[in-house]
């Protein structure tokens, strides 16, 4: 009540630090010292919450939506961004999957307070390059000052995938994307404006034959 610390109150009470906080905790559990919120809390820390019991999630973060879906989407992107401070730690290796979504962490990515020497791995090719407007991974890496291992991108032919991943280089990479400590994708849908059909990577023809065999998303371009 009167706003002292833990310490404060062991010092006066001639007690350790550790019983005063096992002496707050049993009042707490019998009564006798109650903590009350007079205002409800935001609808999206209760979807929070409930996310992560029905999963077995040990974070879970949902923003509120915008007014329109590009808003929606700049405000996940921010979050998002956010989250990569939160869980980036030295040493740690951060994959990253291209998705409309994903990028749009880009505005919001800001450096670490300290160096943590990070890996930023891609999870699913370059696709289109550098100049793929749905890959982050060049912009994380630079500001984040890590080092960047970049996949080849999106081949037609069996016969070439089955050639690319006999390269040292590209095994390697697949294999050092396997074990990344945090990654970041998007969520893709099988629709008429789905990503992968806007890059002609794949043809409507073949979005048909996808939707066919039961495919209702992909992650990592696996439907």
């Amino acid at each position: 009540k009167d706003e002292l610390t833990h310490q404060q109150i062991a010092d006066e009470l001639d007690l350790s630090r550790v019983a005063v906080t096992r002496l707050l905790q049993r009042a707490r559990r019998e009564g006798i010292v109650e903590f009350n919120i007079t205002r409800p809390r935001p609808p999206q820390f209760e979807l929070a919450g409930r996310l992560r019991a029905a999963l077995g999630l040990s974070r879970a973060w949902i923003v509120r939506a915008g007014p329109d879906e590009g808003e929606t989407l700049a405000r996940i992107g921010e979050r998002a961004a956010a989250a990569v401070q939160e869980l980036i730690f030295p040493g740690c290796h951060i994959g990253v999957g291209w998705s409309s979504t994903v990028s749009q962490m880009a505005p919001y990515l800001q450096p670490p307070p300290q160096p943590v020497k990070a890996h930023v791995h891609e999870l699913a090719g370059s696709m289109l390059g550098q100049r793929n407007p749905y890959s982050i991974s060049v912009q994380m890496a630079r500001v984040l000052g890590a080092e960047l291992e970049t996949l080849p991108a999106v081949v037609n032919n069996p016969a070439t995938r089955e050639l690319l991943l006999q390269e040292k280089p590209i095994r390697e990479a697949l294999e050092h994307a396997a074990h990344c400590d945090i990654a970041f994708v998007g969520m893709g849908d099988v629709g008429a404006d789905c990503t992968m059909l806007q890059t002609e990577y794949i043809t409507a023809d073949q979005m048909a034959r996808i939707r066919d065999d039961g495919a209702v998303g992909e992650i990592l371009l696996r439907y």
